[in-house]
């Protein structure tokens, strides 16, 4: 399926929940930075998106940023996939009407749906992992969040480690969850489940 953006057609995959049973919320997801492989098609992202429907009874839809695989247009570096991620709430405030809404990010997608969803009065929570608070990028957002938020981190990640992370989110108004994968990096190689299984749990007790 395809949703249209600000900079043309955008690729989606969308995992309702079954017919008999309703849907609590519905989140986007958002992959890694494109420019270096991250596609709709993480494992990661994919194996959340398979799980959230029976186990969180939460709606997932997989975004495919500008200029990525199908998405039409060109990488714009954080700020027009911002746009992307405006698109994709838009269409599941319209499909799930009346329902909160998430967003679930992992590193690039994780910095891009935070600011995005931080200011979405639609959005009722939101899950980073891998967020790479090295990165030369305004992250002054995240002191606007006043919603549950968590964020899911390597021990050792290399955009900025699990210490460094504890140290940048602190003295935030409304600080996030974190869960840390111990001996993990940023791509929580071989830990991919322990992940997995953070967002999942969090969705569910919420």
């Amino acid at each position: 399926m395809s949703l249209q953006g600000k900079a043309g057609r955008l690729e989606a995959r969308l995992r309702p929940l079954p017919r008999d049973h309703p849907p609590r919320r519905a989140a986007v997801l958002l992959h890694p930075h494109p420019l270096y492989g991250g596609t709709l098609h993480n494992k990661i992202l994919y194996r959340i998106a398979k799980r959230l429907p029976l186990e969180a009874d939460t709606a997932a839809l997989r975004l495919q940023f500008r200029g990525s695989g199908k998405s039409e247009g060109r990488h714009d570096g954080g700020c027009g996939e911002v746009d992307d991620v405006d698109t994709a709430l838009d269409w599941l405030a319209d499909r799930y009407r009346g329902l909160p809404l998430a967003v679930i990010g992992y590193s690039f997608g994780a910095m891009v749906g935070l600011e995005a969803g931080v200011d979405d009065h639609r959005v009722e929570m939101m899950a980073g992992l891998g967020l790479p608070v090295r990165l030369p990028y305004d992250f002054s957002f995240l002191e606007r969040i006043r919603i549950p938020w968590l964020l899911v981190h390597g021990e050792m990640d290399e955009f900025g480690t699990a210490p460094e992370l504890a140290e940048f989110v602190r003295g935030l108004p409304h600080p996030p969850r974190i869960e840390v994968v111990k001996g993990a990096g940023h791509l929580f190689i071989g830990q991919e489940d322990e992940a997995v299984d953070a967002v999942i749990s969090f969705f569910r007790k919420s």
